[in-house]
């Protein structure tokens, strides 16, 4: 094929047939104001990112992924999920969960989430929720264990090491 010593500039369409490798090319940055379409699979790197064509699954550390998001890593693996440097002031983080609220399959709706925070400085006042929503359809805390290893369940903040809400308020 023909190379290209300098910078390739695209004004319309770029189509890549065959196969496309970022594998151990150096390449200092690949800037696109647009979309990128890639019909086939799509690999970075060997295998640091990669998506499968067919089932749409990403993988990260590995080729074959398994479901919608597989990370993999041969040693200890760790998810960051945060608010960006600089981005605010905001003190908590959240998985957030979805299901179909629509017969035909046209709308999502939330139905729960993770959420880790904390108040006060310093992390002092850490916690972690599991909520769902209530039959007004908000968010309710489920289950929340606080930084300083109080479990509440039904009940927020838990007043005891376990405190349970079931009606008549009990702490263990």
């Amino acid at each position: 094929g023909d190379t290209i010593a300098g910078n390739l500039i695209v004004n319309g369409s770029l189509n890549v047939t065959n196969t496309t490798y970022f594998g151990t090319q150096a390449f200092a940055s690949i800037d696109a104001s647009g979309s990128i379409n890639a019909l086939g699979n799509l690999t970075i790197n060997n295998s640091v990112f990669f998506v499968n064509r067919d089932t749409g699954n990403i993988g990260i550390g590995t080729t074959t992924p398994a479901t919608t998001l597989d990370i993999s890593k041969s040693d200890n693996t760790t998810l960051t999920i945060g608010p960006a440097i600089g981005a605010g002031t905001s003190r908590t983080s959240d998985i957030e969960f979805k299901a179909m609220s629509s017969g035909d399959g046209t709308s999502r709706r939330q139905t729960g989430n993770i959420e880790a925070g904390w108040s006060g400085a310093d992390y002092v006042n850490s916690y972690l929720k599991l909520r769902t929503l209530d039959s007004d359809g908000a968010l309710t805390d489920g289950l929340i264990i606080t930084g300083g290893g109080d479990v509440g369940i039904g009940v927020n903040p838990p007043l005891d090491k376990f405190h349970v809400n079931n009606g008549t308020d009990q702490n263990f």
